[in-house]
């Protein structure tokens, strides 16, 4: 009777049935993955701005930062920089809307384009009662911090 060889236990099994044990291999497994889900080749990616800034017909005002700022839920993991937590944002709303709606409407009416806007961090968490051992995507819960 043939044996089959049986793949490392912390291994990740791409789509087509391949196993990965390396670090980047499984990276670029999950990646591919979840840029299947999150792409829809059906519509056109965002343009970036074009032609002269120009001031906002209704700028954003600090009252509305505040009031999205306070609806923050608690609990949240900080971004990639480990400080804007949403406990901070959310406490310190009166104090930081004034200046971040300044930002926001300068970022609109200068046409600034920001590279991390829409980024994040894909983490990949094993479901509930799964056992541990070779994973692929469809085994794992996407859970996505985005960047602040």
């Amino acid at each position: 009777m043939k044996s089959i060889p049986r793949p490392p236990s912390l291994s990740v099994q791409d789509p087509e049935g391949k196993f990965f044990a390396t670090d980047k291999a499984k990276v670029d497994v999950f990646y591919r993955w979840f840029e299947q889900q999150f792409t829809d080749p059906t519509v056109a990616p965002l343009l970036p701005f074009v032609g002269p800034g120009q001031p906002l017909k209704q700028p954003i005002t600090a009252s509305e930062v505040e009031r999205a700022m306070k609806l923050l839920q608690n609990g949240r993991a900080p971004g990639p920089d480990g400080v804007f937590s949403n406990e901070l944002l959310k406490y310190a709303a009166g104090i930081l809307s004034e200046s971040f709606a300044e930002i926001i409407n300068t970022i609109f009416e200068q046409h600034i384009a920001l590279e991390a806007l829409g980024k994040g961090i894909l983490v990949a968490l094993p479901k509930p009662g799964k056992p541990l051992g070779p994973s692929t995507p469809s085994t794992e819960r996407r859970s996505w911090m985005y960047c602040h």
